[in-house]
């Protein structure tokens, strides 16, 4: 009865090491947890390209309003 018991304990401890979280068996869940996937990826995507855009325009912005020794001077550094 020990030996079943420590054998229980060790499939506890192997479930709840695993970080996955078990798949749904409905194909229709399934396909829900994919598109809330790929719903945040896409808003995580987006949000990355605006800060890009965003920081190239500022960097843009203050180049423009370097002189031309400025400029020589950051090339050359």
């Amino acid at each position: 009865m020990a030996a079943e018991r420590a054998g229980d304990d060790a499939m506890a401890e192997e479930r709840a090491a695993d970080p996955a979280p078990p798949a749904p068996a409905d194909p229709i869940a399934q396909l829900k947890a994919q598109r809330a996937t790929l719903k945040k990826e896409l808003k995580d995507c987006t949000k990355q390209m605006r800060n890009e855009a965003r920081r190239k325009r500022r960097l843009l912005k203050k180049a423009g309003d370097l002189t031309v020794e400025e400029l020589t001077w950051l090339m050359v550094r």
